[in-house]
């Protein structure tokens, strides 16, 4: 299940919806330093494929059976990528896209799946600015993210759009990608 080169190339173009917590500082896994290191290619990309990894995604396609089994007004189609249409480096790769079964046209959210050791009742901020910035990327209301604990206790968390995500945050985002990235791509090698 590990991806190849090209998908940790395309990561390197942009900030995705894992990197926002990252570029704001506020992840728990990495810092604004190593986010830097990786999109100018001074560090390898650290996403590493160890049992937490392997297991999410192995399991990604029972969490979402699950939820089109509670929602049968909803499909969840495709897990692709996107950018914003203004900001091109502003980037999605979302789990799936919520859509009205009986209206097939109608995008209506955004759908993420998790698995978790810890179970949570309130989404993690890592979690929430993921969603938030994969619906401004999208343009879409809300997201579903559907977290599968300790592999048998399944629950969903709804998150509405925060219009403060594109007037706050979006801006510090581009100024990091800016100031971090474009500035540093000119002196720096690929590893």
């Amino acid at each position: 299940m590990k991806k190849p080169q090209e998908w940790h190339d395309e990561r390197r173009q942009g900030i995705g919806g894992s990197d926002v917590a990252a570029a704001l500082g506020v992840s728990p896994w990495k810092t604004q330093l190593e986010l830097w290191g990786e999109k100018t290619g001074l560090v390898p990309d650290d996403f590493d494929w160890n049992e937490f990894t392997y297991w999410g995604e192995a399991l990604e396609e029972l969490v979402r059976t699950r939820y089109e089994q509670d929602h049968s007004e909803h499909r969840i189609l495709g897990d692709g990528a996107s950018m914003h249409k203004d900001h091109p480096c502003l980037r999605a790769n979302v789990d799936g896209l919520i859509y009205d079964r009986n209206d097939g046209d109608s995008c209506l959210g955004i759908w993420e799946a998790k698995t978790a050791s810890t179970e949570f009742t309130e989404v993690p901020v890592h979690y929430q600015l993921q969603v938030q910035h994969y619906m401004h990327v999208y343009d879409l209301p809300y997201a579903i993210i559907s977290v599968l604990f300790h592999g048998n206790l399944y629950k969903e968390f709804a998150i509405e759009r925060d219009p403060k995500y594109a007037v706050i945050l979006v801006p510090q985002l581009l100024n990091f990608w800016q100031r971090w990235w474009i500035s540093c791509q000119y002196s720096s090698q690929p590893v």
